[in-house]
């Protein structure tokens, strides 16, 4: 141990200073220690062969081949799928089209900022080597869905520029000796927050209009025996929760078809009625009002996202959801 805390150079020159000895004598024996623990770690017994091919690293590499081949055995072939949509094997998340332009723009993106960094660094010199970079902030396919602001939150928000807006104004009027009665008589806002919110023309709720309406008791069986029963599936969709279903087939059949087929013990028929959306419509902008959420390919081996009401915000998941359930019912 000695030796190796001398080293090659040994301890030459430190017994002539006894400040130097004192910090060889603590910590050169310490030094040695990790030295040898630094160069122990590099030895191995299989040094001829490549680091891919230590067992940790293989076993890794089998599950992922595995988890590829469920994954396309429960969800399908993704090469055989004839869209033109960019689309996650694991998930059948469909990717908006700015993810799309990243995938096919990256290459080109990536040549044009490698001819700037030369011509400025090197050819104009009008940047130093050491400038920074700027981080290129491209939507990937981990890049979540932009989801709009709820409404407590811009209430609290437009809440907080009204007090600061009122306080400048008021400390100005007091002043230039403003009439403050004259002040509040004028609204802060370009809109009336009577009949628009946030620059939108304010909604309502159809349950506000039954109230208006006169209420007549009827004495009716509790579940009168009808000829046919009228379901509107889009609700029905609503109202059901997938609750432990994974997947969209266990959906129909652990939760959507028990409760169509309960109607049918007090009606000779049910009929579904599936809601259709146009581009014109009013309701169009009530959606966009309820914000977005992420594109899935609905299949029945399809696993159902975690985030529900998400999904249901997507017109064209809704429309493809729509059609699977009622092939199923026919």
């Amino acid at each position: 141990m000695n030796a190796a805390v001398k080293s090659e150079d040994g301890a030459f020159g430190q017994t002539e200073n006894p400040a130097a000895l004192r910090r060889w004598m603590v910590a050169g024996p310490e030094l040695s220690r990790m030295v040898q623990e630094f160069e122990g770690s590099f030895s191995s017994t299989d040094e001829h062969k490549h680091h891919d091919q230590k067992p940790g690293v293989q076993s890794a590499f089998l599950k992922d081949i595995k988890n590829t081949i469920s994954s396309i055995e429960e969800l399908g072939n993704p090469f055989v799928d004839e869209e033109e949509n960019l689309m996650a094997i694991h998930t059948k998340d469909i990717m908006d089209e700015a993810v799309i332009r990243t995938v096919r723009n990256a290459r080109k993106i990536g040549e044009e900022q490698f001819d700037t960094f030369i011509k400025e660094r090197f050819i104009d010199r009008s940047k130093s080597i050491t400038h920074p970079l700027r981080k290129n902030n491209l939507p990937t396919l981990s890049t979540s869905t932009k989801k709009i602001i709820s409404k407590d939150k811009a209430k609290v928000r437009v809440l907080k520029e009204d007090c600061s807006l009122f306080s400048r104004l008021y400390i100005a009027c007091q002043i230039r000796d403003g009439n403050l009665e004259d002040f509040f008589k004028y609204e802060n806002q370009p809109w009336p927050p009577s009949l628009s919110e946030q620059g939108k023309l304010r909604g309502g709720q159809k349950a506000d209009l039954l109230k208006q309406l006169p209420y007549t008791a009827v004495e009716m069986p509790t579940h009168p025996y009808v000829d046919a029963v009228i379901l509107d599936g889009a609700v029905i969709v609503q109202m059901l929760q997938p609750k432990t279903a994974r997947t969209f087939d266990e959906y129909f059949s652990a939760v959507f078809a028990p409760y169509v087929l309960n109607h049918l013990e007090n009606a000779k028929r049910v009929d579904l009625v599936w809601d259709v959306y146009q581009n014109d419509s009013l309701k169009t902008s009530l959606r966009e009002k309820r914000g977005a959420g992420q594109r899935r390919k609905v299949l029945g081996c399809t696993r159902i996202p975690n985030d529900w009401k998400g999904f249901l915000r997507v017109d064209e998941n809704k429309k493809e959801l729509f059609k699977l359930l009622a092939t199923k019912v026919c």
